[in-house]
């Protein structure tokens, strides 16, 4: 495992379990062991090298067109007319109802 982090510099989770034909829990309690031996660094949906300034999959995903995300966020929210009585469920992914809610909260005052 430590062989091919230092080729590839991340390694995702799912991937390593298929290589080594174990499970992904497996493979998550052999990280969190080297973790705490300090050998890896654990991000989101893997495992890096110590010291590694590449971005994981995730992190470039969400860096990814981020005034774009934005823009897709808010745009319903301005569409809305808000009244004093209005009660406002949101549903959906995480990212988008945090921007939601910044917009709501800031029309709301």
């Amino acid at each position: 495992m430590l062989e091919r982090l230092r080729l590839q510099q991340f390694c995702n989770i799912t991937e390593l379990a298929e290589v080594f034909s174990v499970s992904d829990e497996t493979v998550r309690r052999d990280v969190r062991q080297l973790a705490e031996m300090h050998l890896v660094r654990k991000v989101h949906g893997g495992i890096a090298t110590l010291h590694e300034t590449m971005e994981s999959p995730f992190q470039k995903r969400m860096a990814e067109q981020r005034e774009e995300k934005q823009e897709v966020q808010v745009t319903p929210v301005r569409r809305v007319k808000l009244l004093p009585v209005d009660l406002v469920v949101l549903v959906g992914d995480k990212p988008i109802l945090d921007g939601l809610v910044v917009e709501l909260r800031a029309r709301v005052g």
